[in-house]
């Protein structure tokens, strides 16, 4: 399968000399610009979606004038609605042909589900709690979770037990996640056959059925480590998907024990939430558990080398401290490969599955 590379790059920063001319359109300015951009276009986008106005536009490819876009939003005073029609035509959704708004582009219904999912994952777990940031940093906690839902909540992975808001924008967008990148992942991978895998924090158990399903003649088991509270889905699922006598669940927290008997314990979008401490724990746990021969994998978005322009890592890092956890971020897979030998494991190899996933393995 062709490797596919995403494209993040910001314009270079200013030079010294840009800084020096104030005047608008200059290279400091677009810089500038740029990096205000981001939370007013998905706010355009995001009205867009909820008011309607992207199905209504699907719906009628023909067009929308400005009359039935009132109708259709709910959008009573005028001007209102015109400055926010100009912003969706400035981001690129809507074209206007002089009479009528039009979709700047064809979204069927595959694209719209995912636009959808990622909106309202964006919306509830990320931009809300994203200006928290700050004071997340100085707190060390994740104060976006604590300020929007109850200080009790100690991060948003135990706050979605109980925030059924969250529950149902982060759990849906976990899994398209991993239906849309661990099928790549797992056709790079070799698992020995008769493998018993554990797979740390795997939620309700779609990257086991789908490593089950990636090699169906190698007779795997897959046991997913995760919070209790999950085991019933997890369970139903198996059933669901055929697979119940290969997977199973247990309840657990992986700082309190991994527990032994498994020839492969893997972290599939796990460790980036955590700092380099807890890591190396997770990591020396892991080399314990294992068998001589024994592998220990983890696969997650990672920083590349280079960081310079890059856009992934300020995102996935304001995310994981200010909503997830109050720490954590991207870290480069070659800090991960160097703990893995520092703990103990005899080699570590980086597999690019595609940027910015990777793969990186320790080998007992």
């Amino acid at each position: 399968m062709a490797r596919q590379t995403l494209n993040f790059a910001l314009h270079d920063p200013p030079l010294e000399k840009d800084c020096d001319d104030l005047g608008a359109g200059g290279h400091c300015d677009r810089w500038m610009a740029e990096l205000f951009a981001g939370p007013p276009n998905f706010a355009v986008l995001e009205a867009a979606l909820q008011l309607g106005v992207i199905q209504a536009c699907r719906d009628n490819p023909a067009g929308l004038s400005t009359e039935q876009l009132a109708q259709i939003t709910g959008i009573t005073e005028p001007s209102n609605l015109h400055h926010f029609l100009n912003c969706c035509v400035s981001i690129s959704l809507l074209t206007f042909n002089g009479s009528k708004f039009v979709l700047a582009f064809p979204m069927n219904d595959a694209y719209y589900k995912k636009l959808d999912g990622m909106v309202k994952f964006n919306y509830w777990i990320g931009y809300r709690q994203l200006w928290y940031f700050r004071a997340s940093l100085l707190a060390g906690e994740a104060r976006g979770v604590k300020e929007l839902y109850g200080s009790h909540h100690k991060n948003l992975y135990t706050a979605c037990e109980q925030e059924k808001d969250l529950h149902d924008h982060w759990t849906p967008m976990m899994d398209y996640v991993s239906d849309q990148v661990e099928d790549i992942m797992l056709s790079m991978m070799d698992y020995k056959a008769d493998s018993h895998v554990l797979d740390c924090a795997g939620q309700t158990g779609l990257g086991a059925v789908k490593l089950l399903k990636a090699h169906p003649n190698k007779q795997l088991k897959v046991t997913v480590l995760d919070q209790g509270w999950k085991k019933d889905q997890a369970l139903d699922f198996f059933s669901k998907e055929g697979v119940a006598e290969s997977a199973s669940f247990i309840g657990g927290d992986v700082f309190k024990e991994i527990p032994s008997g498994y020839d492969v314990i893997q972290f599939k979008h796990f460790i980036n939430m955590f700092s380099e401490k807890e890591i190396r724990q997770l990591i020396k746990s892991s080399y314990n558990a294992l068998p001589v021969g024994g592998r220990m994998m983890t696969f997650t978005l990672h920083a590349p080398e280079e960081l310079k322009g890059n856009t992934y890592v300020p995102w996935c890092t304001t995310y994981f401290i200010a909503a997830a956890m109050g720490r954590g971020g991207p870290w480069k897979a070659s800090d991960i490969s160097k703990w893995m030998i520092e703990e103990g494991f005899s080699k570590a190899q980086v597999l690019d599955v595609f940027t910015p996933h990777t793969v990186v393995l320790g080998f007992k």
